[in-house]
């Protein structure tokens, strides 16, 4: 608040006197002047004015109030004056300065709403546990933006009697990007890597919405489990199984690995 009156009290001392000077001459300043100076200094002080002030701008700000004086001096003459490449590097280097700033209270600000986001489907999903028996989403407990989520095995498929692991990275643009989701526990899917896990799932990729919730992605990954896809897969030899019609021999090898890496654990 102080800065900000003292830069409400310099832009009434430099718009008296460029009222002055204008009842002198009606020429417009010329380029490198010192009032063309000053008007560029004062269209930069007043986009500060005019904008909720962060932290971050505090810096561009100190730097104007130091320097506004100077340049708003009666009988100014100095060799910025005369050299008007110096001005405008002095310029740029000021709106450089505000832009940064500008960008990083854009992201803090993204973060904190994804933040904010993310611990509201905390509370959700601690309030609905019952609501929902198949899938369990647990946050880390040092990161909220990495989330392991158990899930049950659909029925009437090979995947029935299994828990799958999931591992969950949220970006911190969440809910604008998708989270990054793959499985944890070996199994044999078209639609997911045998080794790393990978899921190709569209709404993962380019069908994300910020409607889309961590449970309802899991949601969606229970029916692609027991509705996979055999036209785009990443396991091509589950994949190619579908595809021929061995439909017996997909749902032997899904079976024997959703009982060797999927079990749930005896007590």
């Amino acid at each position: 608040m102080e800065i900000e009156r003292a830069f409400t009290s310099l832009l009434k001392k430099d718009l008296s006197r460029r009222a002055e000077v204008s009842r002198e001459t009606e020429r417009p300043p010329s380029i490198g002047s010192a009032a063309h100076s000053r008007r560029h200094l004062i269209v930069l002080k007043h986009k500060l004015t005019n904008k909720m002030l962060t932290r971050h701008q505090f810096i561009v700000g100190a730097v104007l109030e130091r320097w506004l004086p100077c340049f708003g001096s009666v009988g100014f003459e100095s060799p910025i004056s005369r050299k008007p490449n110096i001005m405008q590097k002095f310029l740029v280097l000021m709106k450089f300065q505000m832009d940064a700033a500008l960008r990083l209270h854009k992201i803090v600000k993204a973060k904190d709403a994804s933040r904010a986001r993310l611990l509201k489907e905390y509370k959700e999903v601690q309030r609905e546990k019952a609501a929902d028996p198949d899938i369990q989403l647990v946050c880390d407990d040092s990161n909220i933006y990495k989330w392991t989520a158990l899930i049950k095995g659909p029925s009437e498929t090979p995947y029935e009697g299994g828990v799958f692991q999931l591992a969950i990275a949220i970006p911190e643009q969440y809910p604008l990007l998708p989270p990054q989701v793959r499985f944890l526990t070996k199994i044999f899917h078209p639609n997911v890597h045998f080794k790393t896990g990978e899921i190709c799932l569209d709404i993962l990729k380019n069908a994300w919405s910020p409607a889309w919730t961590l449970q309802s992605v899991c949601r969606a990954i229970i029916a692609l489990m027991a509705h996979p896809e055999p036209d785009s897969p990443l396991n091509c030899d589950s994949g190619n199984l579908l595809r021929s019609g061995d439909i017996r021999g997909y749902c032997s090898m899904a079976r024997m690995y959703t009982r060797l890496a999927a079990a749930p654990k005896k007590g």
